[in-house]
């Protein structure tokens, strides 16, 4: 199968998606920078993938070109396992120590496409945002050392954000009923794909002050915003929730 690539300029942010065949595929970020010491820098590197014997080899692969290539040099680097893989399989893995997840800065399992794409919409808005969240933001957060992270994610998508936010802390309200919400850390991330977004600041400081009360003094969070056209119909709103757990 050949590789099927999009090409998408936002801003100085370049999203390149390609899909390499029916089990991989691949989307880099990349923030225009005047002075680079690799040929090749990008900010972000999302790799999802079905995890099973017959891919290992090719993502272990994928892994060193983006982490050894002397002419890349890539700061986050992102494993994503498709909700299609050979769970028995990766359950042995990480008990023989050998899994793949501990090679990506930032992992996520059991990831659908639809939460793919929410992830790219994260990770783009972190490049190309009114607030920038830096890579290392992610991979180290409000930690002293690098931790294996992993990373979950919800959202909405409604008319305004303070519609938006309400609809949030209803999923976050039975998150916490679970052991899924055990968070080191939040990230939100709010997209709009309208015309005039600061006639929404009201509601938009509104939907931040909802959630932060929600989660009382003892939280810690950053967020940023973006215009986004990815995958968001017109004249809607969309918060996106990233928690990292440990």
């Amino acid at each position: 199968m050949s590789e099927n690539i999009v090409n998408i300029k936002y801003g100085s942010t370049q999203l390149t998606r390609r899909e390499e065949n029916d089990h991989i595929d691949i989307v880099e970020i990349d923030h225009d920078r005047t002075i680079t010491v690799k040929d090749v820098v990008h900010e972000y590197v999302l790799i999802k993938f079905c995890y099973n014997a017959k891919t290992e080899k090719d993502i272990k692969n994928l892994i060193k070109k983006y982490k050894e290539d002397k002419d890349i040099e890539t700061w986050c680097l992102i494993g994503c396992v498709s909700d299609d893989s050979d769970k028995e399989y990766i359950a042995k893995k990480n008990e023989d120590n050998k899994g793949l997840l501990d090679c990506f800065d930032i992992f996520s399992e059991n990831v659908s496409n639809h939460e793919f794409d929410l992830l790219i919409k994260t990770f783009l808005a972190s490049s190309n945002g009114l607030a920038h969240v830096d890579p290392a933001d992610w991979m180290y957060g409000f930690e002293a050392k690098k931790l294996r992270k992993s990373v979950n994610i919800i959202s909405s998508v409604k008319s305004n954000f303070k519609e938006a936010s309400l609809d949030i802390l209803k999923q976050l309200k039975e998150l916490t009923k679970t052991d899924i919400y055990k968070p080191l850390y939040n990230f939100l991330i709010f997209l709009s794909n309208k015309t005039d977004v600061k006639t929404g600041m009201d509601e938009f400081n509104h939907a931040i002050q909802t959630i932060v009360d929600f989660w009382g003094k003892d939280y810690n969070f950053m967020f940023t915003t973006s215009g986004c056209e990815y995958h968001l119909e017109k004249n809607m709103e969309e918060i996106i929730l990233v928690w990292i757990n440990d």
